[in-house]
């Protein structure tokens, strides 16, 4: 649906001074780009959304007394954790995937440009980084502090809310560097740039092994 819009981004959107100031401040050569980049920003915090959810699955499991039984029978708490981790890694990649694909293939058609395809499927994807932040943040939690999982949601909620809201509110755009998506190159607004991507993967790990080591010591409920 946002895809197909960016056909007529400009003329749409073009004659609303307020939107067309907060785009103007993403950059971009033309009002398209900016608008592109803005919604992918939406896009992959709603993305994140999944990525809490899928994180959180061994807690719903612990709470309901099936991870005892699976770890009873020699499984390890590393490769239990890991496979639930693994599998929102995954999916988390998927869902930009696919939101990728969709607003890549409608931008394509709708401004006629066969090249957008390309483009903003890898813009899309360009938030794998902050998509695994998240995943590593929730696990972290989960992993030493249980009872404390709702705060999982607090990076995906404080991004949507600077990200989004923030230009339009003029908030300072010291802010949004807070948050993981607000790392991430906003393409095709913007270059290029792998040196936040790099640092954020590695953020994203060095949450995972955190989460890890906390589940090994602490009690199954």
């Amino acid at each position: 649906m946002y895809g197909s819009l960016l056909g007529s981004a400009d003329s749409l959107l073009g004659g609303v001074d307020r939107i067309r100031e907060t785009l103007d401040r993403l950059g971009g050569h033309t009002l398209a780009d900016s608008y592109a980049a803005l919604t992918l920003l939406v896009v992959a915090v709603i993305g994140g959304v999944y990525s809490v959810l899928a994180t959180l699955r061994p807690r719903a499991e612990e709470s309901a007394g099936r991870a005892v039984p699976v770890l009873a029978t020699g499984v390890s708490r590393t490769a239990w954790l890991g496979g639930h981790l693994a599998a929102a890694l995954l999916g988390s990649t998927a869902v930009l995937l696919a939101a990728g694909v969709g607003f890549g293939l409608a931008g394509a058609l709708s401004s006629g440009d066969g090249g957008a395809f390309l483009r903003l499927t890898g813009a899309a994807l360009a938030f794998t980084p902050a998509q695994w932040v998240t995943v590593g943040f929730a696990a972290a939690v989960y992993g030493w502090l249980p009872r404390a999982v709702p705060l999982a949601w607090l990076v995906p909620a404080y991004a949507f809310v600077i990200g989004y809201l923030g230009p339009l509110l003029d908030l300072p755009g010291g802010l949004e560097r807070l948050s993981p998506y607000g790392r991430v190159p906003r393409l095709p607004a913007a270059a290029m740039d792998w040196t936040p991507l790099v640092v954020l993967t590695l953020v994203a790990a060095a949450l995972i092994a955190l989460a890890l080591a906390g589940f090994r010591r602490r009690d199954i409920d």
